[in-house]
């Protein structure tokens, strides 16, 4: 994967509409998602981030948004991304 040299894990810019197990998610550009190909047993917590991790294996699930992570993201040219939250 690409980032830092140490990241094991990235924000993929995918979210939850509100932290809990089961909210539905969209991607920071606005759009519905529909991705559901999680990790095992995920997601699984209340947070509003997805993260996507390697080790060895590519394995996306949720976690708080509030960790420094690189992150991996695709936006349409001249697209503005608004965030939903802003994080220190």
């Amino acid at each position: 994967m690409w980032g830092r040299p140490d990241d094991e894990e990235y924000y993929i810019g995918l979210m939850k509409t509100e932290p809990t197990v089961t909210a539905p998610t969209y991607w920071l550009d606005g759009s519905s998602s529909t991705f559901r190909a999680y990790g095992s047993d995920e997601p699984n917590e209340a947070a509003l981030c997805f993260v996507v991790q390697d080790h060895g294996v590519l394995v996306i699930e949720d976690q708080v948004c509030d960790h420094d992570k690189s992150f991996i993201c695709k936006m349409t040219n001249g697209k503005i991304i608004k965030y939903p939250l802003i994080l220190d």
